[in-house]
This record gives structure tokens, C-alpha cells and sequence, in this order.
């Protein structure tokens, strides 16, 4: 998109708007006027910068350059930092102490020497004197040092420093902002449930590379479920337009999410889609559209020279009111609409997204001429549920941080429902009522920065927010007390990542946007590496705190000395020491 437009015509038009809101999925678009009030105005509105993957569409031009969404990502992103690492406003508070405690001696100093009529000269030269030793000469080189051995421990931890002062940032932050694509989640649509219609029910390991679908012990599973997992699993992979690609990096997908999504499940159950494909020869297709709500696919039947067979995917309502009867176990049966609903609609409470799939066999045309009035007489085969998964180490690395008194919001541009799901899958503790959406920030935003702190007390999830609110959310954060670390990948995390104390970026899937903005950048894009890495910033940081101790100690008074920047830093949630001052 060239600009961002309200759309006045959309047909089947489907937009990739992950530049803006982190999401994979494209988002699909309808035509609206200017008195349309829809729930969500940003379905019926295309921006700059956005890629249409599916259909066609027109609209008027609502914003250019730096009106437009990308645009204000731009500008945040060319402003000064708003926020300043903990270790320099320890430095600064330090300074501002150490100078007082140096000029009340020195007031002293000088007026018990006149009182002894002692001569300016000398007094002079003693006053140097003391203000010399007291001054930390090397604590500007311990920081250096420090911070560079917090460095390098930390890239042990896969985890890459930019900005030095960020290490103790990391290392004293008491809450992470963290996204969700991509952060909490491997960022790939995955099939992770299969159910068929007698209630047997597979899993998938998430990720494209897992292993193989494993029968839940808790479900009826029949002496030929898996017979009818192989059927369903061929109707994923034969209507279907994308592609798996295995190079040197691993598997990846082209082609449309969801289908790729079906083809990586397909090769999991042990079928290769070019075989698949030769051996049921397509005869004809009947694309999906919005307003049939499926796809379908006719091939030669490999068994049956005068047969051809039918698989058609879509949503669930729609096939289940298709078909006419079901597969239990491999053997037919009188179809159960309700049973069936009542499954996708336990699916769909878990934050899964829902497919059908039904397959069917007729006699061959002899002119070739297949199409909808075909599709009579199919055999639901199951539901798959898609989503995309919680990488395996961040509910543990989320424990860790609640162990460790660090707070965990998320802050996404996703559905509430979805990112509640997810929130409760990665083991964040949250309540109904500690949800947020972007349409809350904007008004609590509007009625000005003292309830954007409230709304800031109570959220734990942060769900439908764009960039901008990203950013504020942040702030406000900022000012209700908290270190705020924020992990992102996207252009949208760009300006809260600029912005915040310390801002962590994924390097392996991450945009150079975000990995420039960024201070600290994770190499293997896992969150329990963002957990490990504060902890090995720990260690250096108590050192430096002795040393400063040692320095300021004899020129001045112990809570002067206990109040140093390492100081500060040995006390911190992560490193439970408590440094004497001694020189011993």
C-alpha cells in the first residue's frame, strides 16, 4: 500500500499488517463510508507500508508520509530517548552526593581552622586535599570493567549488549512489557489439535520440525482412528496452494499460513504432498471464496478407474451443514450436527482457530466439468485446531521471573481472546477484569496521563493496541515506579523498544528496525535467554560494589558510601547480597 485509505470496495481483499501490529495472519478487509460505525474501524481502512496478499480493493487516500501509521512510528523513533538507564540515574543521584557530602566537610574543615587561626593558604591546600580523596577516581573504570565482564557473560547467554549501561538496566528491571508473536510464541501457525467425530483427539508438537501426532490418552480413541487421521490429514494437503521448502536454515513455508500450517501437520502424520499429489491426479478446483466459506479439490481416485474423489476444507458451520453423514473410526455414520459444534466450539474457547474438512467419491464426467453440484453426499472428517504456539521454555522462564519479583505484562496487537489464551498458556497470572484493550489505552490516553497510570496498575494483558499505545503503555509504566524492559521483534515494537529503560530485541526472526532500536538484542529469539542473561549480569555488578565501597569509604561517611550506583545495583531483585563497605 502506498498510502493509508479508507476503503470504498473490497473484494475478498486480505492485507499483511505485521509491519503494524506484529500479527502474521493477513487481516481481511471490507468497504465501509465515512458514517460506518463498525466495531473495528481498521477493517475497513488499508496502510501505508501493508502488503495485500489475497483479492482487490479500492479507496480514497486518508494519510501520506508522515500522517500515516508508519509515519508515526518514524517520528517516535526520531525522538530523544524519553526514558534514561537506572545505572545513569544512579550515577547522577551519587555525583549529587558525593558533591554535597564533599562541601559540608569542607565548610567544616575551613571553619574549624579559622576558628584555630590556622591560614588561608593551608586551608586552602587541606580543602584540595579532601576534595580530591574523596572523589571515586577509579569508579568510572570499575563501571567500565564491570559492565564489559556483564558483557560477556551475558553473550554466553546468547545475548547481545549494544549499549552498555543496559546491562545493569537489565539486571535491576522489576517488570519485562514483552510482545507476543514471535517473543512468547514461535511466530508459525501450527496445527496443534485434531479431533474427529467420535471424539478422538491428536496433538501436534508445536513448530513445523515436530515430531509425531500423539494420541490424547484422555480421548475414545477407536482401533481405526488413525485410518481416519490419514483421511483427514489428505484433505488438508490436496486442496491446498502452498508449499514446504527445506534448505540448510530448516523447513520453511510459502504460500498462505493456514496452508502451510495444513501441509507442515500433513508431513508430521507421515504423508509427503508431491507423492500425495501424484497419487490422486488433480482433475479440478473450486478456489476458496468469503462467500462459500470453503475450498475443494477433485482428483482421480488411485483405486478406481471410473471414480473421483472430493476433499474440501473450511469453516466448520459450513461443512458440517454439507455433509451428510461422518467418519467414526473409519466406518460411516449418520451425521451428528450438534455433536460436532458443540467440539468446535470447545476448540474454539482454547484461542484455536477452526477448519473442517469433509471428503466425498462420485463417478467420473466424461467431459471433465466438476464443480459445486458435486458436493452432495460428503463425509465430515474432523476439525483441526490451529494456533500459533507458546515457545517451550517461556512458561518456565516466566516462573523465573515471578521467583525473582519481576512482573510480566504482554502488550499485543492481537484479539483478547487469543492473547488471553496465550497469556494463560505461557503461565501469566491474570484476571478477567486485568485485560485491556486499545480501545481503553485511547480513552484512559484522552482523559490524560493520571488514568493511563491507573489503567497501568491494574493491566496485565494488553490486547488490539498499536504502536503508539505500545509506547504510552510504556511510559506510564515508567511512571508508576517500575525499570521497564520491553522485548519485541516488530516494526511496531520499534518505538516502545527506543523508548523504555532497556528495550530487547529478537535477533534471529527480528526487523532491523527493532534490532536497531534495541540495546540488548537475543541471538536465539528465546525469552528464558532475556531471564538467564539478568541473572549472569548479576555477579559482576555485586563485585563492583565492594570495589566501590572500598574507594569512596575512607574519605566518606558510610551511608554516602552504601548509596553508590553499584551499589544500588547489588541490591536489586537478582542478587539477594548485602555488601558491608569493609576494606577487608
Amino acid at each position: 500500500m502506498p498510502a493509508d485509505l479508507r476503503l470504498v470496495a473490497a473484494d475478498d481483499l486480505q492485507c499483511d499488517e505485521s509491519l503494524l501490529t506484529g500479527e502474521s495472519v493477513a487481516v481481511r478487509k471490507v468497504a465501509t463510508t465515512p458514517s460506518d460505525a463498525t466495531s473495528d474501524p481498521r477493517r475497513g481502512a488499508a496502510f501505508a507500508g501493508a502488503l495485500v496478499t489475497r483479492g482487490r480493493g479500492r479507496g480514497v487516500v486518508s494519510a501520506t508520509g508522515g500522517a500515516t501509521e508508519v509515519g508515526r512510528i518514524a517520528r517516535d523513533l526520531g525522538r530523544a530517548s524519553l526514558s534514561r538507564p537506572p545505572l545513569m540515574i544512579r550515577l547522577e543521584r551519587f555525583s549529587r552526593q558525593i558533591a554535597v557530602a564533599v562541601g559540608v566537610a569542607l565548610l567544616l574543615l575551613v571553619g574549624v581552622g579559622l576558628l584555630r587561626g590556622m591560614g588561608l593558604e593551608t586551608l586552602f591546600m587541606m580543602a584540595v586535599g579532601l576534595a580530591v580523596s574523596a572523589i571515586p577516581e577509579g569508579l568510572p573504570v570499575a563501571i567500565s570493567i564491570t559492565l564489559a565482564i556483564g558483557m560477556r557473560r551475558m553473550a554466553k547467554a546468547n545475548v547481545i549488549v549494544r549499549n552498555l549501561p543496559a546491562i545493569e538496566a537489565l539486571g535491576s528491571c522489576t517488570l519485562i512489557a514483552t510482545d507476543k508473536t514471535g517473543t512468547l510464541t514461535l511466530n508459525e501457525l501450527t496445527v496443534t489439535d485434531v479431533v474427529l467425530p467420535d471424539g478422538a483427539r491428536y496433538v501436534f508438537a508445536a513448530g513445523r520440525d515436530g515430531g509425531l501426532p500423539v494420541a490424547d490418552p484422555a480421548s475414545p480413541a477407536g482401533a481405526d482412528a488413525e485410518t481416519a487421521l490419514a483421511a483427514l490429514l489428505h484433505a488438508a494437503a490436496l486442496p491446498n496452494d502452498g508449499r514446504l521448502v527445506e534448505d540448510a536454515d530448516g523447513l520453511h513455508g510459502i504460500g498462505d499460513t493456514v496452508d502451510v500450517a495444513l501441509l507442515s501437520a500433513a508431513r508430521r502424520g507421515g504423508l509427503n504432498h508431491e507423492e500425495v499429489l501424484d497419487a490422486h491426479p488433480s482433475l479440478a478446483r473450486i478456489p476458496y471464496e468469503p462467500d462459500l466459506r470453503f475450498a475443494a479439490s477433485f482428483h482421480a481416485a488411485p483405486d478406481a478407474a471410473r471414480r473421483v474423489r472430493i476433499f474440501v476444507k473450511g469453516a466448520p458451520e459450513t461443512l458440517i451443514a454439507m455433509a451428510t453423514g461422518m467418519d467414526t473410526g473409519g466406518r460411516p455414520a449418520p451425521i451428528e450436527r450438534d455433536h460436532l459444534l458443540r467440539q468446535k466450539e470447545e476448540m474454539a474457547a482454547r484461542g484455536l482457530r477452526v477448519l473442517a474438512f469433509a471428503q466425498g467419491e462420485i463417478e467420473a464426467e466424461p467431459d471433465g466439468d466438476y464443480g459445486h453440484r458435486h458436493l452432495a453426499d460428503l463425509t465430515f472428517l474432523g476439525l483441526a485446531g490451529m494456533q500459533d504456539p507458546v515457545r517451550p521454555e517461556v512458561p518456565g522462564a516466566i516462573a523465573a521471573c515471578r521467583r525473582a519479583g519481576i512482573s510480566v505484562v504482554m502488550v499485543t496487537g492481537d484479539d483478547p481472546a487469543t492473547a488471553a489464551a496465550i497469556g494463560r498458556e505461557a503461565g501469566l497470572a491474570f484476571s478477567d477484569d486485568e485485560i485491556a484493550t486499545g480501545g481503553e489505552v485511547a480513552s484512559a490516553a484522552a482523559a490524560g496521563e493520571a488514568a493511563l497510570d491507573a489503567l497501568a496498575r491494574r493491566a496485565r494483558i494488553y490486547a488490539r493496541v498499536d504502536p503508539p499505545q505500545k509506547l504510552a503503555i510504556v511510559l506510564a509504566l515508567s511512571r508508576i515506579g517500575h525499570f521497564v524492559a520491553v522485548t519485541g521483534d516488530g516494526v511496531n515494537d520499534a518505538p516502545a523498544l527506543k523508548h523504555a529503560h532497556v528495550g530487547v530485541a529478537m535477533g534471529r526472526k527480528g526487523t532491523d528496525v527493532a534490532r536497531e532500536s534495541a540495546d540488548l538484542i537475543v541471538t536465539d529469539d528465546h525469552f528464558a535467554s532475556i531471564v538467564e542473561a539478568s541473572a549472569r549480569a548479576a555477579p559482576p555488578m555485586a563485585t563492583s560494589a565492594r570495589w566501590c565501597s572500598c574507594w569512596s569509604r575512607p574519605a566518606l561517611p558510610r551511608w554516602c558510601c552504601s548509596s553508590s550506583p553499584c551499589r544500588s545495583a547489588c541490591r536489586c531483585r537478582s542478587c539477594r547480597c548485602s555488601c558491608s563497605g569493609s576494606t577487608s
